[in-house]
């Protein structure tokens, strides 16, 4: 079952660029996901079990570098039109 997560991080700190630049790195290390980014969120597309793996492991290491920070999650399962989440 293929998948769509939307994500956005906000890290509780003023210098909040470098955290989520590390966040997308470790995002973009999965190559059985497709990952879309723009200015509010990031979108992971995939095969449902890699879509969370990336998105569970990513915000965990987030959290054990010491980054204080909220993530809000949108998940969408099988989506039907699939060359609109594929851009």
């Amino acid at each position: 079952m293929r998948a769509v997560v939307e994500v956005s991080m906000y890290p509780l700190t003023d210098d909040y660029i470098p955290p989520i630049d590390v966040f997308l790195e470790k995002i973009r290390t999965y190559p059985e996901v497709k990952v879309s980014t723009n200015p509010s969120s990031t979108r992971i597309i995939g095969e449902y079990d890699d879509v969370m793996r990336c998105v569970n492991e990513s915000m965990k290491n987030s959290y054990e570098s010491g980054v204080k920070a909220t993530f809000v999650m949108k998940v969408l399962n099988n989506p039907a039109d699939k060359t609109k989440w594929d851009d």
